[in-house]
């Protein structure tokens, strides 16, 4: 496994190699950095609740290749949350569905939704193919601080944990490293304009009403 270090990065194969062992990857995606784990493992997210000091009420975002995966942990996608997935996935938009019970309690922070997305990067839907299964990927940065939008500032926020290894970076090839806003969070309705805006993005909310 390549050696994590604050100025370097890693390749896709030691990034699934510790995604496998039950480790942190910090990430870039066409929105913001983000902090990942497998998302089936729940000491694995116990350990990025801990490198955020995120409180344990707050579910985690979760990051899929497909819809399939999708399918795989929540009840939910079907009818409009299908249709929305299918127009703007992959890309900047996260549904909230119900939570099937293949995803740990500690990813949902109790409750009974999901929210997930699959991200417009090819080589980071390549990697969770690859791993088989979804990632938890909450922005990378200290609760209550700002999303890290470039490695500078990861490294900024997570010097400690680079220089220790208990965290390595994955730039996936065509990323920039300088992301955008983070995405559009949305419950879908059951029509089109009925669908509840939980934090405003890239993909606004007359962009998801036109899907019918």
């Amino acid at each position: 496994m390549t050696t994590p270090t604050p100025s370097g990065t890693i390749t896709r194969e030691a990034a699934l190699d510790r995604l496998r062992a039950g480790m942190v990857i910090a990430f870039a995606t066409e929105t913001v950095w983000g902090l990942g784990a497998d998302a089936t493992n729940a000491d694995a997210v116990e350990r990025v609740y801990g490198m955020k000091g995120r409180p344990k009420h707050k579910p985690m975002p979760v990051l899929v290749a497909d819809l399939a995966m999708a399918d795989g942990i929540t009840t939910g996608l079907s009818g409009r949350a299908r249709r929305l997935a299918e127009a703007f996935w992959p890309g900047p938009l996260t549904l909230v569905c119900p939570a099937a019970r293949s995803i740990p309690g500690i990813v949902t922070g109790g409750g009974d939704t999901v929210a997930m997305r699959a991200p417009g990067l090819p080589a980071l839907l390549e990697l969770i193919r690859l791993l088989g299964r979804p990632i938890i990927a909450p922005s990378a940065n200290r609760s209550g601080e700002s999303p890290a939008r470039t490695i500078d500032e990861l490294r900024a926020h997570f010097a400690d944990e680079l220089a220790c290894g208990t965290l390595a970076c994955f730039a996936p090839p065509g990323s920039t490293g300088r992301g955008s806003e983070p995405s559009t969070i949305v419950a879908p309705g059951d029509r089109p304009g009925a669908d509840r805006v939980l934090r405003d993005g890239p993909i606004t909310a007359e962009e998801l009403a036109r899907i019918i």
